[in-house]
């Protein structure tokens, strides 16, 4: 399609910047997290010029494909430009530490943006070529952190709608006996169209199901803002449906549940399926696909190996404070999990390193040795240098001892900020050090703490260990964060796993031997077969009992099956991209070992096709946003009017020439990927002599200062007494003072103790125009310009909204050198800033009141200042609403079935339409079954095998066999077999019902008329 190009910046084309912030820790890249457009000298104040549109996401749709534990997740998201000018929307996005990106696409009035994945030095290059050539393009790469943050930001034209998709296929990892599938919900504002669907199908069949809305605890704030209810969970409107093999979740929140959404803490908003898998063979399962394989082992039921721990613990002066408070409540923690079969010590380091117990390496779990233990780690004080490698290798020094035959399970675990400063600091040497030490002998395992941890670097030790590593926050308890942790290494099951394959000729194959099993984790081997034979494998390893051995045929994945979810496109190569996925992560993580030039080069360069090939965005690859050439082309316009060149985009600041009739289009530019931190507050002085209005929008507005009025001199005044605790809300007496400097001044003075509850410094005058009683169902508050005054002054808004109202609020900006804001709701304190820059809040108040306290100080260098908006809501929480059953009546419609009486055949079988495979949609079957002798004959059905859809609680509220008798009717769903019915009615009806939307297997019967029972 052919677009004149001056059209196409008057109208829709798009500035835009892309952000990707980290992938999960997988090797020693340091790479940029993002490049685009745009002038990065001019970022902050291009940042600050940013608006959020309160209603501009119409739809947000996730769906997720699981299969074989492999999830490729979709998320379309609608946004709408509803103003009379081009508006800037962002489409934000949080990952799982696991994914890769795959897709992205962008469509704005018809003209799509598509992502294409390139070698990052090839995506550079064709990110700066679209550059030169003035085309809107950006560059996405992955960078080596904790987290994933996908964010896209597009000017669109006014009236205008613009639709994201972005893609991202992640492998679902196995902890405790479980599968958790999380996905994160954050759009940012009220979505009406909002919904998450799930679609799971495995092979081997469905154990267990579960879904969880966001779970976290009471705060400090209670039910006034945490949005958590009293049980510790945000309600969300859930759907689950499954049968044997598969299973269809949906989540569906609602406005006020999303308003709660918005008040709990970002790592919270998430939703999560929880599931397991049946295991009929020890050997565990292959699965093979279109010449690729998968191997799961997780073998059960074997006895727990003793361990052999020592705990490495920093007692540094980094960890002072809370840290080192949190470090020793770990250690109590952990310790009180470990068994008498166990053997401990402790090594604590700072720049020098102590041994706990010296008359031996290890000492016995008794309860004499468990409370020296801990009385000794409660005494430790932190300070000094942290010279984390001698004491990582101290501590697997102490492990030596331990016999390479014996029938135990052996680790290190240290809890750290992991930031050396003594000793060896060079965090890639300290790993060298570690990894050749341990020689795959034991695992390390990496307890972090504190807000400026290091823990992708604890992270990568502990992966490259066999080790797990855990963060703990320092504003949550640390016994509770562990919950769970010691779980997952406190079975090990068994050590020296090796895995070999015959039968079939393989290649690429993962490796094939695993240190240490622990229970509830899971083995994976993924590799490439190179014809149709069935792959055999062998698995030895060494358990408490001994050596064990278990054998298992691979199993080709049915063709045949229906899905729920049939639009999966190219998903239906799922199990080599498994293949590739692993082998990528596996490649990347090989390379920070790699002791040769040749050898990274070796993996980097097969890590590197494989991303390519399959489309992933890795810390090798980037993704390459432009428009299709074929959209940019240029063409000759109607008219012969000539105008000089037009720059595909104008920097902010840029004057803009009068030909140009349209709204100029922005040039793009970055997101900084940093969180904001706040500003130092200055020292306070009353000197700044600058106009400063108090502004509300929704109200009746403040009257400003006539012009050229002189301010008024400042009254003498003295500070009333301190009290041990006051509150800002204290009724001022007003009075008629004249205005000063644009402030009416009532002689009410407040001090800091009544605000803030400590000894006042500065006297602060109470303004009446800024001040005020709410009663608008909304309103907008700012106060963005500077005190004119001579003199600290006070605003305080009350907000009182009518009795059964709740209140979004949304707190847009806050901006100060010196001004100060508290916002408080039913004496909780929802805002207490003191200066600097916080980002952008939400809350929604369960009740109808407020009220909003500024300290305006003449010394303020920022003109930006406060911005908050508030909006009432009648809360729309009710029960969730389930399905109704769709009810048959005697006469309804049947497509199947027949009558079957006694006098045909003494028994027989039943069917669902097209047992054993899928049954149709909209199915009414009904069999109804004559007893001609039911005086002396009673009939007997049993159901040998069932696969009907059902909901979580097992209700038979969707699809159902019914068993209906002259007084009773009795339904049958799920995976319900060997289930017995017996009646001495003369007709027995059997009918089959499914709805419109999933399929199952369905379900056979046998049916027999037998003799009566008689009792003596």
């Amino acid at each position: 399609m052919k677009v004149n190009y001056s059209k196409t910046l008057a109208g829709f084309t798009l500035c835009l910047y892309l952000q990707l912030i980290a992938a999960k820790s997988l090797a020693g890249l340091k790479d940029q997290a993002f490049m685009i457009l745009g002038s990065r000298a001019s970022e902050n104040a291009l940042r600050r010029q940013t608006r959020s549109l309160s209603s501009s996401i119409t739809s947000v749709r996730v769906t997720s494909v699981v299969k074989s534990r492999f999830a490729k997740v979709t998320t379309v998201s609608e946004m709408e430009n509803t103003h009379d000018e081009a508006k800037e929307l962002t489409f934000s996005i949080r990952l799982p530490d696991a994914a890769f990106i795959t897709e992205f696409t962008m469509l704005v009035d018809g003209v799509t943006f598509i992502g294409k994945v390139k070698e990052k030095a090839l995506a550079e290059e064709e990110y700066k070529k679209a550059k030169a050539s003035g085309n809107s393009a950006g560059l996405v790469t992955a960078d080596i952190r904790e987290t994933q943050t996908f964010s896209v930001a597009a000017n669109v034209p006014a009236q205008s709608k613009v639709t994201f998709t972005l893609v991202y296929q992640e492998l679902l990892k196995r902890r405790l006996s479980k599968y958790n599938h999380e996905i994160f919900v954050n759009p940012g504002q009220i979505v009406d169209d909002f919904v998450i669907d799930v679609y799971i199908t495995e092979q081997t069949g469905i154990t267990m199901l579960e879904a969880r809305p966001p779970q976290g605890g009471m705060g400090p704030r209670g039910k006034v803002a945490s949005g958590y209810d009293s049980t510790g969970i945000v309600p969300i409107d859930i759907d689950i449906r499954r049968s044997k093999y598969q299973a269809k979740v949906t989540f569906k929140p609602s406005s006020t549940q999303q308003r709660r959404l918005l008040m709990i803490p970002e790592n919270d908003r998430k939703m999560t399926v929880i599931y397991d898998v049946t295991r009929e063979f020890l050997g565990g399962e292959i699965q093979t696909r279109n010449g690729y394989f998968v191997h799961y082992f997780a073998p059960q039921n074997l006895p727990v190996l003793p361990k052999r721990v020592v705990f490495v613990i920093d007692r540094s002066g980094s960890m002072r404070g809370t840290k080192i408070a949190q470090t020793k409540s770990a250690f109590e923690t952990v310790l009180k999990e470990m068994s008498d079969a166990d053997e401990f010590n402790i090594v604590t380091f700072a720049g020098d390193i102590t041994v706990w117990e010296t008359e031996s390496d290890l000492v016995k779990v008794t309860e004499e040795n468990v409370k020296k233990a801990i009385k000794y780690v409660r005494s430790i004080n932190a300070n000094g240098g942290t010279n984390l490698n001698g004491g990582l290798l101290k501590g697997v020094e102490l492990l030596e001892s331990v016999g390479a035959d014996e029938r135990v399970s052996s680790a290190v675990i240290t809890l750290s900020d992991g930031d050396p400063t003594a000793g060896v600091t060079d965090e890639a040497q300290i790993r060298k050090n570690v990894k050749k030490a341990v020689d795959g002998r034991f695992s390390v395992f990496c307890i972090g703490f504190g807000r400026n941890l290091n823990h992708d670097f604890l992270k990568r030790l502990a992966n490259e260990n066999d080790g797990l590593a855990r963060k703990i926050y320092e504003d949550s308890d640390a016994d509770l964060q562990l919950e769970g942790f010691f779980q997952e290494v406190a079975t090990p099951l068994l050590l020296r796993v090796v895995m070999s394959y015959s039968g079939s000729n393989i290649s690429d194959v993962s490796k094939v031997h695993c240190d240490q099993y622990f229970d509830g984790s899971e083995v994976l081997i993924v590799g490439a077969k190179l014809d149709d034979k069935p792959l055999h494998s062998k698995i030895i390893g060494h358990s408490l009992e001994g050596e064990v051995e278990y054998n298992i045929v691979s199993s080709e994945v049915d063709d045949s099956f229906q899905h729920w979810y049939d639009d999966t496109g190219d998903f239906e190569d799922f199990i080599e991209r498994i293949w590739a996925y692993y082998s990528i992560r596996e490649k990347l993580e090989d390379k920070v070992l790699a002791e040769t030039d040749e050898e990274v080069k070796k993996l980097v360069d097969e890590a590197m096709a494989l991303s390519l090939k399959y489309n992933f965005v890795t810390p090798l690859t980037s993704m390459v946003v432009v428009l299709p050439e074929d959209e940019i082309t240029t063409t000759t316009p109607v008219t012969p009017t000539v105008y000089p060149p037009i720059p595909p985009c104008w920097f902010r600041g840029a004057t803009i020439p009068d030909y140009i009739t349209g709204p100029p289009i922005w040039c793009p530019y970055i997101i900084d990927g940093k969180a904001e931190t706040n500003r130092p507050t200055a020292t306070r002085r009353l000197s700044s002599v600058r106009p400063a209005y108090g502004r509300i929008s929704g109200a009746a507005p403040a009257a400003p200062a006539p012009a050229g009025a002189r301010p008024a001199a400042p009254q003498s005044r003295t500070a009333p007494p301190q009290k041990s605790k006051t509150t800002s809300a204290q009724k001022p007496v007003k009075n008629n003072a004249p205005a000063f400097g644009g402030f009416g001044f009532s002689p009410y003075i407040m001090s800091d103790v009544d605000m803030y509850g400590y000894a006042p410094s500065v006297l602060v005058q109470k303004a009446d125009n800024c001040s005020g009683t709410l009663t608008n169902d909304s309103a907008s508050i700012s106060l963005p310009e500077q005190n004119h005054s001579l003199t600290t002054v006070l605003c305080e808004w009350d907000i009182k909204l009518p009795k059964g109202s709740w209140i979004d609020l949304y707190v847009e900006r806050l901006e100060s050198s010196h001004n100060e804001v508290s916002i408080v709701s039913k004496g909780e304190t929802l805002v207490a800033h003191y200066g600097g820059v916080t980002a952008s809040k939400y809350f929604y108040i369960a009740h109808n009141e407020f009220y909003v306290v500024m300290r305006v100080d003449p010394a303020e260098t920022l003109q930006t200042g406060l911005v908050l908006k508030y909006q009432r809501f009648v809360p729309d929480d009710k029960p969730i609403v389930t399905e109704k059953k769709t009810q048959y009546t005697e006469s309804g419609p049947t497509n199947c079935g027949q009558t079957i009486s006694s006098t045909d055949a003494s028994s027989g079988y039943i069917t669902s339409p097209n047992y054993p495979s899928s049954y149709s949609s909209n199915s009414h079957c009904k069999w109804k079954i004559e007893n001609l002798d039911a005086s002396n004959k009673e009939l007997k059905i049993t159901f040998l095998d069932m696969d009907i859809e059902t909901n979580g609680n097992k209700e038979c509220l969707h699809d159902r066999a019914v068993i209906t008798t002259k007084d009773s009717s009795q339904n049958f769903c799920g995976m319900q077999t060997n289930e017995a019915f017996s009646s001495s009615d003369d007709v027995v009806t059997v009918e089959f019902i499914s709805d419109a939307n999933l399929q199952s297997g369905g379900f056979r019967a046998h049916y027999e008329f037998v003799p009566k029972v008689t009792n003596h």
